[in-house]
């Protein structure tokens, strides 16, 4: 698999999860390894921040 085909987990771009319910989205995520954790909070952070810096230059 090539790498622009992965995210920064190294999971399939593709959403897996798209059958799965909110319940088992959580249980899935709740069992991940501590790092990915740690990856997807980094991850929202910094898409956070980027958001709160744009600046509207147009309606």
């Amino acid at each position: 698999m090539k790498k622009e085909d992965q995210n920064i987990l190294n999971e399939p771009r593709e959403d897996y999860h798209r059958h799965l319910s909110e319940e088992e989205k959580l249980r899935h995520d709740v069992f991940r390894p501590d790092m990915e954790k740690f990856l997807l909070f980094t991850k929202m952070l910094r898409t956070n921040n980027v958001l709160k810096k744009a600046k509207i230059t147009h309606k």
